[in-house]
């Protein structure tokens, strides 16, 4: 019995011994494989900035991109892309559709239709653009002034005082994408561009000099827009857009804007009080507006002109020669609203919500460039003021 005891003691010592063992050697192991691996030194710095490199030697092996060959297209293709294009900005100005859109703005046009529209030269129209005078507030506006806001407002109008010798307004369509244009905007004494549309990426085709840029109310007040934070905004002129009533003065506008435009205009009129930032003047855009209704047959459609010929109306104050780029659409014309995304809508070029059609109908008629300038190459040339004799 004590035997067997014995031997049953000695097996569970021996068996610990060994459970003891195996640990002790399999724990050292570990230990000493811990200690050959280099300690965790990686930031998240010098993660981002692998990264950065890899993405750089990846563009390295990419052949660069560069100008397309120039192409010369017939005559008769030409001159059938713009009987076409003439063609359908006349019926969408004719679409019953637009012609029975919601008076969101009470527009009442009292004026006169000018019967001889159809025969004015391109003189006689810019003549008539300037008299329907494009203005920013200044700090005698009321109400602004009462209250005590008109001292945020800039001292002098955009560029009072400069003039340029030639300018270019860019226009965002999606068909500027592969014109290699870039180098030609560039090349202009002031460039103007609209909302967010970038110059990054885009150099070859758009540029990258920026004088002035025109923005509407949206672009200020959605988060989406990073108005107050994005680098885009900064270092230039601004001028910001908000449509009143047709009938409206600034009071009301004041008290009720379409969007809350003021809310993002002051806050940044004091984090940034040097900054040459500008608000038109609403009543602005309904003169720019009548005179698109004086000048057409057609009933215009009852919103406020697009960014794109508030540009122009306003440029042509300060500019010999103006050159706009892919306002009427040419030969490169695609679905594609803008060309720095993918959304596709034929209406963002022939216009469903601005008087678009209305708008690059004129600004044919004001045009002093050829039809290959304007259908192959996609620039018009408007005269400024400055060379026009007014009377």
């Amino acid at each position: 019995m004590r035997l067997a005891v014995f031997v049953c003691l000695f097996m569970n010592i021996l068996f610990a011994t060994i459970v003891f063992y195996t640990y002790m050697v399999w724990s050292r192991y570990w230990q000493s494989v811990a200690r050959a691996r280099p300690p965790n030194y990686i930031s998240a710095e010098y993660i981002a900035e692998l990264r950065r490199r890899r993405e750089q030697q990846a563009a390295a092996r990419r052949p660069p991109r560069t100008a397309a060959p120039y192409v010369f297209h017939p005559a008769e293709r030409i001159e059938h892309h713009r009987a076409a294009t003439v063609a359908q900005l006349r019926r969408v100005q004719l679409d019953w559709k637009m012609q029975r859109a919601a008076n969101k703005y009470g527009v009442k046009f009292s004026g006169r239709r000018d019967q001889a529209a159809g025969s004015r030269s391109a003189e006689e129209l810019l003549c008539a653009l300037r008299r329907a005078s494009v203005r920013t507030l200044t700090a005698a506006d009321e109400p602004f002034a009462t209250i005590g806001l008109g001292k945020y407002f800039p001292s002098l109008a955009p560029f009072e005082g400069r003039t340029f010798n030639s300018c270019a307004v860019v226009a965002s369509a999606g068909s500027l994408l592969n014109s290699a244009l870039g180098a030609e905007i560039d090349s202009h004494d002031a460039v103007v561009r609209f909302n967010n549309a970038p110059t990054q990426n885009y150099e070859l085709d758009v540029g990258s000099k920026t004088t002035l840029r025109l923005l509407n109310s949206r672009v200020l007040s959605e988060p989406q827009f990073d108005f107050l934070g994005s680098a885009m905004y900064r270092d230039i002129s601004l001028v910001a857009w908000d449509p009143s009533r047709y009938d409206g003065d600034l009071k009301q506008w004041y008290n009720s804007p379409d969007f809350p435009v003021f809310t993002a205009y002051f806050e940044r009129r004091l984090m940034l009080p040097d900054e040459d930032f500008h608000l038109l003047d609403p009543s602005s855009l309904w003169s720019v507006w009548n005179f698109l209704q004086t000048h057409t047959y057609t009933s215009v459609l009852p919103n406020p002109p697009s960014s794109g010929f508030m540009g122009i109306a306003l440029m042509l104050e300060r500019c010999d020669w103006v050159d706009v780029y892919e306002f009427v659409p040419s030969l490169r014309m695609t679905k594609r609203c803008h060309y720095y995304d993918t959304e596709e809508n034929e209406f963002c070029t022939l216009g469903a919500w601005h008087p678009l059609a209305t708008e690059k109908l004129l600004a044919l008629k004001m045009n002093h460039a050829s039809d290959r300038e304007v259908f192959e190459r996609g620039v018009l040339r408007l005269k400024g003021y400055s060379q026009l004799d007014c009377g």
